[in-house]
């Protein structure tokens, strides 16, 4: 099998051009779009386990793509195709994944504490185990998405889609939840205490055993009196 191809420099190119150039990675099979020379000071290869932390790659191409266990912390991801890729125990906190499609994508275990996922499609996303703490997810589409004990703990979700996601056990203590849509979804024996839940609509949602001490309830839909 032949090794992953590598983003190299290219002798003499200034950096103010900032060229996007297309490299084709031979174990994710995948094309990645990203800016040529920033990506090649790093080394970044589209393989398990790679380094590619603080590298812009918006828009890049990367739907199938093997990035389990990656390290792609402060990445700039914005607009990317990520669907139906592993990202398994990979390492995005702070990442910017504004706009990004993830939909399919596996992230569970994963690191997206403080990662800005602002309008990001996750529809049925594996999720399970994921690190969201301080994320911003405000009007992402997480329809069916697998959020099974994920911590979201002072997340911003204002205006997302949870309908019917799988939110049980998750930690959403603290987080702002105005608007957010989760009807159908299953929140048993979930966290929401001290939430901002204004505007939420909870319609069919299967809210047993959910904490809600404390949580701002004005306007939802669904929440207990």
């Amino acid at each position: 099998m032949r090794s992953p191809l590598v983003l190299r420099a290219r002798p003499h190119e200034p950096s103010s051009r900032r060229l996007v150039r297309v490299a084709r990675s031979a174990t994710a099979g995948m094309l990645l779009v990203a800016s040529g020379v920033a990506a090649a000071q790093q080394n970044c290869e589209i393989r398990p386990a790679t380094l590619c932390a603080d590298i812009p790659m918006q828009g890049a191409k990367l739907s199938g793509a093997n990035l389990s266990h990656a390290d792609l912390s402060r990445t700039i991801l914005t607009g990317a195709d990520l669907r139906s890729a592993n990202l398994a125990s990979a390492a995005l906190h702070q990442a910017d994944l504004r706009d990004a499609d993830l939909t399919r994508t596996t992230l569970t275990e994963a690191d997206l504490a403080g990662a800005n996922m602002a309008r990001a499609k996750l529809h049925h996303a594996r999720m399970a185990g994921s690190n969201l703490n301080k994320a911003k997810m405000d009007g992402a589409s997480l329809e069916g998405a697998e959020l099974r004990g994920a911590d979201l703990s002072r997340a911003s979700l204002d205006g997302a889609s949870l309908r019917s996601a799988k939110l049980q056990g998750a930690n959403l203590q603290g987080a702002q939840l105005a608007n957010v849509d989760f009807r159908d979804a299953d929140l048993r024996g979930a966290t929401l205490r001290n939430a901002r839940l204004q505007g939420a609509d909870l319609t069919a949602a299967v809210i047993e055993n959910v904490d809600f001490s404390g949580a701002h309830t004005q306007g939802c839909r669904g929440c207990p009196k």
